[in-house]
This record gives C-alpha cells, structure tokens and sequence, in this order.
C-alpha cells in the first residue's frame, strides 16, 4: 500500500488532474466515480481490488454498474491502475506511477499492418472520418474511435480513416460526434459507444440508412474468412459480423478463451448457437454469409 504525505499528496494531485480532464473522457459523471474508484483502491492495503464480475466489481466499489468501465478506462488512460476487465475483473494501484506523477497509459496501441490500413481506408471511401473530404491514402491516418489508452479495441471494428489535420485535433478524447463519416457514408447520429469482453467498442445507432434490400430481413449475419489451416487454428483474419435490419453491421468478437481470434469449430458453434434461436435462414456456403429470416419469411 502506498501510505503517508507523499502518497496524500499526489493522490490529490491526480484527483485534482483527473477532474481538469474534463469532455476528453466519457463525461463528467464518469470522471467523478473514476476519482472515487482511484480513492478506494488506494486504501487497500494490497492495493488490488478483485472480484468474480463486474456486477460483483460494481457493488464492492460503490459505484454504479453503468459508470464502471468507463470510469476504470479513465484510470487505465492516466496509467494509475491496471485493469483486467474480461472473466474475473481485476484493478491494481501502479504505485509507482502514482507517485513519480507520470502519465503513461497501460496499453500502448499496436502497430497496423499495410494490409489492415489498406482494408480500412478502401472501407471508408479514402473519405476522412470528420470533414468528409476525399484525400489520396498518403494523406489519411488510421485512428481508433475509442483510444485504446481509454481500452479501446485495438481490431477494425474501433478504426477509422481520419486526415492528419483532424487526428491531431482528436487525439485520444471520446467525442461521439466527432466521427461524422462511416464506411464512406455520413452519419445521422452520433457513434454510440458499448462494452464488451474486456473492451470498449463503436455501436451501431441506425446512424446511417442501408440499401432498401437490407431492410427485408431482420437479422444478417456476415463471415469474413481467410483460410484458417485447422478447426482449432486461431486467425485473425477469421472474423463474424452482425447486423439487425437496417442498423450498420457489428463485429461480434469470440468468446472470451486462450485464443484471441475465432477459431473454425469456435465459429460454427456460435453458429449453430444462433439457429437454434428458432428462426430459418438461408446459408450461401460459397460467400461464407448466412441470413437469419423472420419466423413468418418464406425459406
């Protein structure tokens, strides 16, 4: 445990750093129980606090369920503690940090390969993601929408084509309606934010309206599939979408394992999963995509 003047005195320096962070965050009442989380977990004596869920997370720390993670990615921003949200939830004080005063986040984003870039930016039109303009791909930059300093997936699903002008203006703040343009399209409403398997995702509102064909089912379920060797082989490429009937489609990650990336057999008992929910579907095996039908559709 961090104890005595020096800990008190920079505990109310972050406190007081943490409050100045202001519309960067995820909103004011995150930032308050994000300064009582750092306040609870500084006065355990092992400095980690560790629980079974979140929910159990939520009711040992005093703070409501809904400001949780996201008042918990604002302390991972600053580096002050560590977070393992997916499982068993764990926070840990990085005392160190504390009191040398630094600000380092606990996960630094990876690096994006050349062909993920190109896969984004073909996404998204070459289009900047904020003033909508058309820029050749020399000039775009790939930023995350929530900032993985702010635990933010570091996948596809989080990224966005931005001009350099406008990276640098957005840096690594959560503003929902910073992101006007998406997958080459304009938005209608501001990008939602949902969190799930131990990170913070972009959500589908119905932000922008999808082709009339899109609208006649009420459920599409999308596999994008790139050649994995062995049922059990875990890839990156491998990958499942969703979407429900006009809403952009979700990226639906797997289920929390060992493995980061879908394996095949982990896919296909998703899958079966998903169909025994009782309404038909039609499955093009050549496409890898499966559309899930209302109970009244015609097979």
């Amino acid at each position: 445990m961090v104890s005595g003047t020096l800990r008190d005195s920079s505990l109310n320096w972050w406190l007081d750093k943490i409050a100045r962070f202001g519309a960067r965050a995820f909103g004011p009442s995150s930032i308050c129980w994000a300064k009582h989380i750092l306040t609870r977990v500084s006065q355990e004596p092992s400095g980690v606090v560790a629980c079974h869920d979140l929910q159990a997370l939520s009711l040992r720390l005093g703070v409501p369920r809904k400001y949780l993670t996201r008042s918990v990615a604002l302390l991972t921003r600053f580096g002050l503690i560590s977070a393992t949200l997916r499982s068993r939830p764990r926070l840990a004080l990085r005392a160190a940090s504390l009191l040398r005063r630094k600000n380092r986040a606990q996960k630094a984003r990876g690096r994006i390969s050349a062909r993920a870039r190109e896969h984004v930016l073909r996404r998204d039109g070459y289009r900047c993601g904020h003033c909508g303009r058309v820029f050749p791909k020399d000039e775009l930059q790939i930023d995350h929408i929530i900032p993985v300093a702010l635990l933010g997936a570091d996948e596809p699903g989080n990224w966005v084509a931005l001009c350099r002008r406008h990276n640098q203006k957005k840096l690594d703040t959560v503003d929902p309606g910073f992101i006007r343009f998406y997958r080459d399209q304009p938005l209608r409403r501001a990008i939602g934010v949902r969190f799930q398997d131990g990170f913070f995702w972009r959500e589908s509102t119905g932000e922008y309206a999808q082709s009339e064909e899109m609208t006649l089912f009420s459920r599409y379920i999308g596999i994008d599939y790139s050649g994995a060797e062995t049922p059990t082989a875990s890839l990156k490429g491998l990958r499942a979408y969703v979407a429900s009937g006009s809403e952009a489609p979700l990226e639906v990650p797997p289920p929390p394992s060992p493995r980061r990336y879908w394996t095949r057999r982990g896919l296909a008992e998703w899958l079966a999963t998903t169909f025994r929910e009782g309404r038909g579907f039609i499955l093009s095996e050549r496409w890898q995509i499966c559309y899930t039908l209302d109970d009244n559709s015609a097979m």
